[in-house]
């Protein structure tokens, strides 16, 4: 144990060591779900996991891009933003993932003043996430505040960048982390947590675990089920459409562009009903779109889009929280047709 403990403190302090040690997601391509569970009933392979490579921005490009992991994770595919680029017809700009900071949005548009000719800036948000980055980060701000990361991210700082749900979320710091996440323990509190589940059924009781549905073939977020849980009234949506109408008239007025919001719902608020018996959602995106859409914002309801095609394309993995490549071209030609829309204003 004493030996083990010394590695640890070794590999979780010494990044010069301890990025050759630990066992990074990038090595196994599999669902994010699984990931958090580690248990081999859920490992399902994804059908991608490279990186791919960035958008070329030339400010000032007609359409800018910005999103959390929804929006630009290539896994399962090509991320949302590379399929958006590839239909538009000019060339779009991902300046950055602000899922992995406390940015505000108006630092991130580039190469754009009052004069500019008009552009559209392009938001991509998980539904679980919304109201929280709208009215309590600094996302919306005004500029001058919050400054993006300037520096490459490599080796250590890679891993602890690519593993920031981990970091961010569950607050791990890199010596808890490598305790159980080096390639020594890793095998062993995979067969541990594979061991549980089958005997009790059990996927953890830490704050963020998983839950599966009642046959056992889909993984959620515990964040989706506290969303759901949540009292979502009316007042909270005109509230959050009311803070990015605010935010559209701002950028607006300092750079000439347009706004789109896409929300993209949870995977428990399309597939509610294997988890929860009764369940009914509560019209949270087709609200919010509509409000958006009558504040001159560029939207649509994702969430009856996707529901509409339950059933006939598998729209989220089991082992994932994001959507398939299925899912995402269910999506696809809506998203281009609004964004198509916007930018053939006059």
């Amino acid at each position: 144990m004493a030996i083990y403990g010394g590695f640890s403190l070794v590999g979780g302090f010494v990044p010069a060591i301890g990025r050759h040690l630990v066992h990074s997601p990038e090595r196994e391509c599999a669902g994010d779900l699984y990931l958090l569970s580690l248990v081999n009933d859920f490992s399902y392979p994804l059908s991608a996991c490279e990186n791919e490579k960035p958008l070329e921005m030339n400010p000032p490009a007609k359409y800018q891009m910005l999103g959390d992991c929804f929006f630009e994770d290539p896994r399962n595919g090509p991320s949302f933003m590379r399929m958006i680029a590839d239909g538009l017809p000019d060339q779009s700009g991902n300046l950055f993932s602000f899922a992995t900071g406390n940015v505000a949005i108006i630092d991130m548009i580039k190469g754009r003043e009052p004069g500019s000719s008009r552009g559209v800036l392009v938001l991509g948000f998980v539904e679980r996430n919304i109201e929280n980055y709208v009215l309590e980060r600094a996302l919306f701000a005004s500029g001058g505040r919050f400054r993006a990361p300037d520096k490459e991210y490599n080796g250590w700082e890679l891993v602890r960048y690519n593993l920031s749900f981990f970091d961010n979320v569950l607050d791990t710091k890199p010596f808890d982390f490598f305790y159980t996440h080096n390639i020594v323990f890793y095998p062993i509190l995979k067969m541990l947590r594979t061991m549980r589940f089958n005997l009790i059924g059990d996927l953890g009781s830490e704050s963020l675990a998983p839950f599966y549905d009642s046959e056992g073939k889909h993984l959620f977020f515990a964040q989706d089920w506290h969303f759901y849980q949540r009292e979502r009234s009316g007042v909270r949506v005109l509230e959050v459409a009311e803070r990015i109408q605010s935010f559209a008239l701002e950028i607006k007025q300092k750079f000439n562009l347009d706004l789109a919001v896409f929300v993209f719902p949870n995977k428990l608020s399309i597939y509610g009903d294997k988890v929860v018996s009764g369940f009914r959602y509560d019209a949270f995106i087709p609200r919010l779109a509509s409000e958006l859409q009558a504040r001159g914002i560029g939207s649509f309801d994702t969430y009856s889009v996707l529901q509409s095609h339950q059933g006939t394309v598998p729209l989220y993995l089991p082992s994932e929280s994001h959507l398939s490549s299925a899912g995402k071209q269910v999506l696809l030609p809506h998203l281009l047709k609004v964004l198509l829309d916007l930018g053939s204003k006059k």
